[in-house]
Protein backbone atom coordinates (compact mmCIF):
# COMPACT_ATOMS: atom_id res chain seq x y z
CA UNK A 1 0.00 0.00 0.00
CA UNK A 2 3.02 2.20 0.53
CA UNK A 3 3.36 2.50 -3.25
CA UNK A 4 0.10 4.44 -3.45
CA UNK A 5 1.64 7.07 -1.21
CA UNK A 6 5.23 6.89 -2.39
CA UNK A 7 4.49 7.17 -6.10
CA UNK A 8 2.88 10.54 -5.63
CA UNK A 9 -0.65 9.46 -6.39
CA UNK A 10 -3.41 11.65 -5.11
CA UNK A 11 -3.68 11.27 -1.32
CA UNK A 12 -7.26 10.12 -1.80
CA UNK A 13 -5.96 6.89 -3.33
CA UNK A 14 -3.94 6.12 -0.19
CA UNK A 15 -6.75 7.17 2.14
CA UNK A 16 -9.53 4.98 0.76
CA UNK A 17 -10.19 1.31 0.29
CA UNK A 18 -7.03 0.24 2.13
CA UNK A 19 -6.73 -3.43 3.06
CA UNK A 20 -6.75 -4.53 6.66
CA UNK A 21 -7.11 -7.42 9.06
CA UNK A 22 -10.35 -8.67 10.52
CA UNK A 23 -10.95 -9.57 14.14
CA UNK A 24 -10.23 -13.25 13.50
CA UNK A 25 -6.75 -12.41 12.17
CA UNK A 26 -6.07 -10.10 15.11
CA UNK A 27 -7.17 -12.84 17.51
CA UNK A 28 -4.85 -15.32 15.78
CA UNK A 29 -1.88 -12.93 16.06
CA UNK A 30 -2.66 -12.27 19.72
CA UNK A 31 -2.80 -16.00 20.44
CA UNK A 32 0.58 -16.42 18.71
CA UNK A 33 1.92 -13.87 21.20
CA UNK A 34 3.38 -11.55 18.58
CA UNK A 35 5.32 -8.56 19.89
CA UNK A 36 3.76 -6.02 17.51
CA UNK A 37 1.78 -5.84 14.26
CA UNK A 38 2.52 -3.40 11.46
CA UNK A 39 1.17 -2.37 8.09
CA UNK A 40 2.02 0.05 5.32
CA UNK A 41 -1.66 0.97 5.03
CA UNK A 42 -3.34 3.94 6.69
CA UNK A 43 -4.72 1.70 9.45
CA UNK A 44 -4.55 -1.94 10.47
CA UNK A 45 -8.33 -2.27 10.49
CA UNK A 46 -9.80 -2.28 6.98
CA UNK A 47 -11.24 0.81 5.33
CA UNK A 48 -14.79 1.43 6.46
CA UNK A 49 -14.48 -0.49 9.71
CA UNK A 50 -16.66 0.99 12.41
CA UNK A 51 -15.73 -1.30 15.29
CA UNK A 52 -11.91 -1.47 14.88
CA UNK A 53 -11.39 -5.11 15.89
CA UNK A 54 -7.60 -5.02 15.45
CA UNK A 55 -7.24 -2.00 17.67
CA UNK A 56 -9.55 -3.48 20.29
CA UNK A 57 -7.99 -6.94 20.36
CA UNK A 58 -4.32 -6.09 19.89
CA UNK A 59 -4.06 -2.87 21.87
CA UNK A 60 -6.35 -4.40 24.49
CA UNK A 61 -3.70 -7.08 24.97
CA UNK A 62 -0.77 -4.66 25.03
CA UNK A 63 0.36 -5.49 21.47
CA UNK A 64 1.49 -2.31 19.72
CA UNK A 65 0.13 -1.47 16.27
CA UNK A 66 2.38 0.27 13.74
CA UNK A 67 0.66 1.95 10.79
CA UNK A 68 1.83 3.84 7.69
CA UNK A 69 5.13 1.97 7.65
CA UNK A 70 7.53 2.67 4.79
CA UNK A 71 10.46 0.89 3.16
CA UNK A 72 9.26 -2.56 4.21
CA UNK A 73 10.92 -4.07 1.13
CA UNK A 74 14.27 -3.26 2.69
CA UNK A 75 13.67 -5.61 5.63
CA UNK A 76 15.54 -8.92 5.48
Amino acid sequence: WEDKYALGQAPEEFLKDWPGLDGEAAQYLMEKKVSAVGSDAFALDPFGSEIYPCHTILLGNNIPILENLANLRQLP
